[in-house]
């Protein structure tokens, strides 16, 4: 299984952070650093790590914080991502550009005219929500659509607070409040 999309960007619309400061509170500490592949891989339905389902890959996506609301964010960011990478919580971090708008994209192939066309997946997909909100209901679908053997799980403080990297990670340690 890879798992993609997760990141650490600076709007509140982030997929991961923002929902965590609603379970766990702006401001307080114990939850930011964050063991992703530890939390996916325990996310994983039994029905999955039963049958040697594994995490095989992670993608950490981000976008380089400006440090304008926070001036320590820049440093904070960078020891996090060194501490990801080293850890080897991710495989890959890939830098993107920072928008304040959502994009959103559907799963397609080329036809043999080069055209789009709406697919589904050839393969189990396993959604996380992030946070308590209800998730959105085009991310919906039913367990046995297609191939089948899809699930769906909500993190919770809990999960975030138990997936924490050691402190320090090698010869980089935690930012304070963190």
């Amino acid at each position: 299984m890879q798992a993609t999309g997760l990141g650490d960007g600076e709007d509140a619309l982030d997929p991961v952070v923002a929902p965590a400061r609603d379970y766990c509170g702006r401001g307080t500490s114990g939850w930011r650093w964050l063991d992703v592949r530890g939390l996916v891989g325990d996310s994983l339905p039994s029905a999955w790590t039963g049958v040697g389902a594994a995490v095989d890959r992670v993608v950490y996506c981000t976008a380089r914080v400006s440090g304008i609301d926070d001036p320590s964010s820049p440093t904070d960011q960078d020891a996090y991502l060194r501490a990801l990478k080293n850890s080897g919580s991710v495989d890959h971090i890939e830098y993107g550009g920072f928008v304040r708008r959502v994009k959103t994209a559907p799963l397609v192939t080329w036809d043999a005219k080069g055209r789009p066309r709406l697919v589904t997946s050839g393969w189990p997909v396993g959604v996380i929500n992030p946070g308590a909100k209800h998730l959105a209901g085009k991310l919906k679908d039913s367990a046995t659509a297609g191939v089948g053997n899809h699930w769906w799980g909500t993190l919770t403080a809990a999960a975030y607070r138990a997936h924490q990297l050691p402190d320090p990670v090698g010869r980089t340690a935690k930012p304070h409040g963190w």
